[in-house]
């Protein structure tokens, strides 16, 4: 998930509530989009993947 101090940076004035429901959205909204695009189990294809950034 994105950490909440990288939407801090983007709204200081909101609560940690607020940032939380803004963090589970963005989570959410990007399942979503891998969904609609690599099918329902797109989760359990990435396991075997090597996902660091070089």
């Amino acid at each position: 998930m994105l950490p909440l101090d990288v939407i801090r940076k983007h709204y200081p004035n909101l609560s940690d509530e607020d940032l939380k429901k803004i963090q589970v959205f963005i989570y959410e909204l990007c399942c979503g989009l891998m969904q609609h695009f690599y099918g329902e189990d797109w989760d359990k294809d990435i396991e075997g993947m090597d996902l660091e950034n070089e």
